[in-house]
């Protein structure tokens, strides 16, 4: 951990479907240690939502919250999950993944809901995801322990299995099968 407190970003937009305060009330915990709660709403909301959102948080984190409002580039972006330190999403559908491929690559704790077919594909490909649940169980020492040393074994893992040199086998051979049917299909000729 290169920061002076524990970065987290919880979310990935201002969309309901971030069940934000489900994921403030399981960090509340962590409210009187050295935390930021980093939250981006500067998309796909509405501004009542976002208003709410933004009491939530601060009345459970006070100076610790950090809403994002304002539209950032991709470098910009990038650079903010560069210094955030664990991701919390709260979805019960796969939503935000490139942030949490950028998590994982960068060997950085991922807290999904075990429920989303995005635990569950990671899982499935050895990835070191949390479960989102289990947060209210967990302690301080445990959470600032799992953001101290990169989880390096995530990041073999996004290496081999969802960068281009790792996807692009896959996708070479998926289209080339396509095209080879699309021919035999296209001349009469059935491949069976």
């Amino acid at each position: 951990n290169k920061n002076s407190c524990v970065k987290i970003l919880v979310g990935n937009s201002a969309a309901p479907s971030n069940e934000h305060i489900s994921a403030f009330e399981q960090l509340s915990f962590l409210a009187d240690e050295d935390i930021q709660i980093i939250v981006p709403l500067n998309y796909a909301g509405e501004k009542d939502y976002i208003n709410k959102i933004i009491a939530k948080g601060r009345e459970i984190f006070s100076g610790k919250f950090t809403p994002i409002t304002k539209m950032l580039d991709k470098k910009e972006y990038d650079n903010l999950l560069a210094d955030i330190d664990m991701t919390v999403f709260s979805h019960h559908r796969q939503q935000g993944l490139y942030v949490v491929y950028a998590m994982l690559l960068m060997g950085k704790p991922v807290y999904l809901r075990k429920e989303t077919s995005s635990f569950k594909n990671f899982k499935s490909l050895g990835f070191a995801v949390n479960e989102f649940d289990a947060l209210v169980n967990s302690n301080t020492t445990e959470i600032l322990e799992q953001v101290k040393v990169p989880n390096v074994k995530n990041q073999h893992l996004m290496k081999s299995n969802f960068t281009e040199q790792a996807l692009a086998p896959q996708w070479s051979i998926m289209l080339n099968n396509y095209f080879k049917q699309k021919v035999l299909k296209d001349n009469g000729i059935n491949d069976k």
